[in-house]
């Protein structure tokens, strides 16, 4: 029973993952009919696509420490691509 069940969840999930991709492409196909005339619901679809780009993993500073405060983990990358180049 427990296989059934595994396999009616791979399958439905599946499904779910073909249903959202044809409905992303609808969406993109009328932005894009939009082009010129509606420049927010590009710009909304675009934006959606880059998702949360404030969510920066913890990375390791210089010293090996592991750094969570934005403003330090900035400071940290700004060392680390200085060094590099």
């Amino acid at each position: 029973m427990w296989a059934a069940l595994q396999n009616r969840t791979e399958t439905l999930y599946k499904e779910l993952l073909v249903a959202k991709k044809k409905s992303q492409e609808i969406l993109l196909c009328s932005v894009l009919q939009n082009e010129g005339r509606c420049w927010t619901e590009c710009y909304t679809y675009v934006k959606r696509g880059k998702g949360n780009r404030e969510n920066i993993a913890s990375i390791s500073d210089q010293e090996g420490k592991l750094v969570t405060d934005p403003i330090v983990k900035a400071r940290s990358l700004k060392l680390y691509y200085a060094s590099l180049f």
